[in-house]
């Protein structure tokens, strides 16, 4: 429901700039762009408290619409502290519109840091996958959102009161382009 809810907010947000008044923009995706990203999640109430997901990206566009780049994440609840560093792509599909979808690919390490006894520490890799949509404000600054598919080799990630070895998220996100 609360996802929902983040669904919602973010679409009046693009609504609401789409409506108003301005000129057409061209997005920064050519070759030689690069790219800090700023996005994440907060879910206030869940089954294992408060959760704080975060990840900070830093990508240079090799070629028109193709990226690569580092992400460092943090993600923090009552059971656990959790920590990943890793690489990623993404290519864009312009369509010449403020909007433009993309489709990423995710690989790094992934620390399992578990606050209750009887837990033990993970180090393990994952790989991941995603799809989502920016929408520019300006041809630097875009919104973003996306779905992300990751696998990691050990169970790592909290579903309700399982530990999985996939996790899907909707990352909601800040974009800037210099």
């Amino acid at each position: 429901m609360k996802k929902l809810g983040l669904w919602i907010a973010l679409a009046a947000m693009i609504g609401s700039v789409a409506v108003a008044e301005t000129p057409e923009i061209v997005p920064m995706l050519q070759q030689g762009t690069r790219e800090v990203v700023i996005e994440g999640e907060y879910q206030f109430d869940s089954a294992i408290g408060p959760v704080t997901d975060l990840l900070v990206s830093y990508g240079y566009f090799f070629r028109d619409y193709f990226e690569v780049g580092g992400r460092l994440g943090l993600y923090n609840d009552d059971f656990s502290t959790d920590y990943r560093i890793g690489g990623f792509t993404e290519y864009n599909f312009y369509i010449d519109s403020r909007f433009v979808p993309f489709v990423g690919a995710d690989i790094g390490w992934f620390i399992f840091d578990p606050d209750v006894p009887g837990f033990d520490s993970e180090n393990t890799m994952f790989a991941g996958a995603s799809g989502g949509v920016k929408y520019f404000l300006s041809s630097n600054i875009a919104l973003s959102a996306k779905y992300t598919l990751l696998w990691s080799e050990e169970k790592v990630f909290y579903e309700g009161d399982k530990i999985k070895d996939t996790d899907h998220r909707l990352r909601v996100g800040m974009r800037f382009y210099f």
